[in-house]
């Protein structure tokens, strides 16, 4: 890691520590574009360093069973870096017009890093889909992915609710929601009532009823992502049996 020492870049430095234990791993012309984006030695190879490592941490995760030293410490593993990109992802949308990025594979991944254990890699996850999902109507390649695979990503999120993910992430997951609800709204209204009907999805202990509550509320609010945490929230706590314990009081 010379380059980051002698080129000491704030972008650049922030691949060092989750690139530093899969270094080795990375193929060769990853760290050419590594060193010669720190050392400026060529006009901004930013969008394809940001693509090779995007494409090499997603089959990475992909083939997680091959790498089974990564899984116990995914915080500090390439999905983490790569779905951080959101911050990327802001400055420039137009990475995702890149042809070399494989937006479905990244899309897909990012949908994996939700289920993760890792409360880092988790949010990281969720910070890259609220970045990704507003601009779902002015880049194309993002718009499609979202067509196409986006009612994965629903139900991800709804799994998370029901009961698989920390309750302290809650906020985090309903960013994606109201983020689906803002940009994506006649998609969502159509997959989240396809999503809740099976019995005893996302939880055993709701009722059709409060399902369907739930649905509608989240379908109004389109404007006030405060009332969607809070939303969240209250249909997490009836999905682990929680609501109205002294236990969540707080809550």
């Amino acid at each position: 890691m010379g380059p980051f020492a002698s080129f000491p870049r704030r972008y650049a430095l922030s691949l060092r520590s989750p690139l530093r234990p899969c270094w080795m791993t990375l193929p060769p012309w990853c760290h050419s574009c590594v060193r010669c984006w720190v050392g400026c030695t060529a006009p901004s190879p930013r969008p394809l360093l940001l693509t090779s490592l995007d494409s090499w941490s997603t089959s990475l995760l992909m083939n997680l069973p091959t790498f089974p030293q990564l899984r116990p410490s995914s915080c500090s593993s390439p999905p983490s870096h790569s779905l951080s990109s959101s911050k990327a992802l802001k400055r420039k949308p137009d990475l995702f017009l890149c042809e070399r990025l494989d937006v479905k594979a990244v899309f897909q991944c990012a949908v994996l890093a939700l289920k993760f254990p890792e409360a880092p890699t988790v949010k990281a996850s969720c910070g890259f889909f609220t970045e990704l999902l507003p601009r779902c109507g002015e880049v194309e390649p993002v718009g499609k992915v979202v067509q196409e695979d986006g009612r994965m990503l629903l139900i991800a999120v709804l799994e998370a609710i029901g009961g698989q993910a920390s309750r302290s992430l809650m906020d985090c997951f309903a960013d994606i929601l109201f983020a689906l609800n803002k940009h994506c709204f006649s998609l969502l209204s159509m997959w989240i009532k396809e999503a809740l009907q099976p019995p005893g999805f996302p939880s055993a202990r709701l009722s059709p009823e409060q399902k369907d509550t739930f649905s509608q509320q989240i379908l109004r609010e389109r404007v006030n992502k405060r009332r969607v945490k809070e939303m969240v929230k209250e249909f997490t706590l009836l999905c682990r049996g929680l609501h109205g314990t002294d236990y969540t009081a707080d809550y």
